[in-house]
């Protein structure tokens, strides 16, 4: 199985949707806090 994208495309993605993603998972979780 390969990779569809390379790891400098997903750091970039990644870098984009990180912070949105990390908003979700504190309000969605609060019993990970």
């Amino acid at each position: 199985m390969t990779a569809p994208w390379t790891p400098r495309r997903y750091g970039r993605v990644f870098s984009m949707f990180a912070p949105s993603i990390q908003n979700w998972w504190w309000t969605a979780s609060p019993a990970a806090r």
